[in-house]
């Protein structure tokens, strides 16, 4: 396999033009090779044309002997850089399962609390088109949607601050040689090799599947493919919504039937969806069930049948008129015993 050659300055360049506009950027630095070259390549476009100021972050999540060590190496290479540093720990009981996901959003409300109290604009990781790949392996092997299929975008709202990944179409071996061609210095995190994680397991399968001719290019360009299929249903989603709506109120959704169950099944889906997140709870239903819902809701009108189902603290019904309903939930409070106290 041939080696792949160091990203260069130049190409760093293209990657971080959409950040010209930005006020302040706070980049994560894990202290791996992509986040060590993400910083890097900053400071130095930095020192050549004009750029926002820069400030680092790396998370000290306290999981391994030495962590708190690799925190204070990025913090001095971003001294050295001329980079004002942020060591930010992560305090308080660690979960005995799901720790990776609980300390990935662990690592997020660190970083988000310090670009609010710097006043940055942007946050800037690194992840990588390996990254992608194996989030979209990730999610194929857990039941997602289009949505998860997409895989991660460029840039996402996260509260006030856009979270950006100027690497996302990079190969992560291209930001190693970087790494090793101008001697920055990395580690590497011995949990990306660690099997009781499933993104290691995921990553131990990429070379395998990439032999077959599945390779992170391949999965990323699918990942695009889907986001662009998902862009637009979503938009004829929200066509149906819009032109089916009749009078609601906060407690209360109503549809025209006829001119909503008109759609396809999967426009119908994604229509209830953006419906029924935000409206009983926050964030989206689990997908299962609204497919569920939606197929016995179109059989339902399809036979003539009253329909009502309870969905994501939601009640969704069809009772043989006009209008589909979406009404919030009442809340069940346990009934008041009798007596008093002695």
């Amino acid at each position: 396999m041939p080696r792949e050659a160091p990203l260069t300055i130049g190409e760093a360049e293209h990657h971080f033009a959409p950040l010209k506009g930005a006020g302040r950027i706070l980049i994560a630095v894990s202290g791996g090779p992509d986040s060590v070259a993400l910083m890097n390549f900053a400071a130095a476009i930095r020192r050549h044309e004009s750029f926002p100021p820069l400030a680092v972050a790396t998370v000290d999540h306290r999981l391994q002997a030495g962590s708190d060590r690799v925190a204070r190496d990025v913090a001095d290479q971003a001294d050295a850089l001329g980079l004002d540093a942020h060591i930010l720990p992560w305090e308080g009981l660690k979960p005995a399962t799901g720790v990776q996901a609980a300390a990935r959003q662990a690592r997020y409300e660190l970083l988000i609390r310090l670009a609010d109290r710097i006043d940055a604009t942007h946050l800037v990781t690194a992840h990588t088109l390996d990254d992608q790949a194996e989030t979209i392996l990730f999610r194929m092997a857990r039941g997602s949607g289009l949505a998860g299929l997409a895989g991660m975008r460029p840039a996402v709202m996260r509260g006030r601050i856009i979270h950006y990944r100027p690497f996302l179409e990079v190969a992560k071996q291209r930001l190693v040689e970087a790494c090793r061609a101008n001697q920055w210095s990395f580690v590497e995190d011995p949990a990306n090799r660690d099997l009781r994680f499933a993104r290691a397991r995921m990553r131990r399968l990429l070379p395998l599947l990439a032999a077959e001719g599945l390779d992170a290019k391949v999965l990323a360009t699918l990942g695009w493919r889907v986001a662009r299929t998902a862009a637009a249903i979503g938009e004829k989603a929200e066509t149906a919504l819009e032109e089916s709506r009749l009078p609601s109120d906060a407690d209360r959704q109503a549809f025209a039937a006829s001119r909503l169950l008109a759609e396809p099944t999967v426009i119908l889906v994604r229509a209830l969806e953006m419906s029924l997140t935000g409206f009983a709870h926050d964030g989206p239903p689990r997908l299962g069930r609204l497919e569920s819902l939606v197929d016995d809701l179109e059989k339902a009108y399809r036979r003539g049948q009253s329909f009502r189902r309870t969905l994501h603290g939601a009640i969704v019904s069809w009772r043989g008129g006009s209008a589909v309903e979406i009404a919030r939930e009442t809340p069940r409070h346990p009934q008041a015993t009798s007596g008093s106290k002695g």
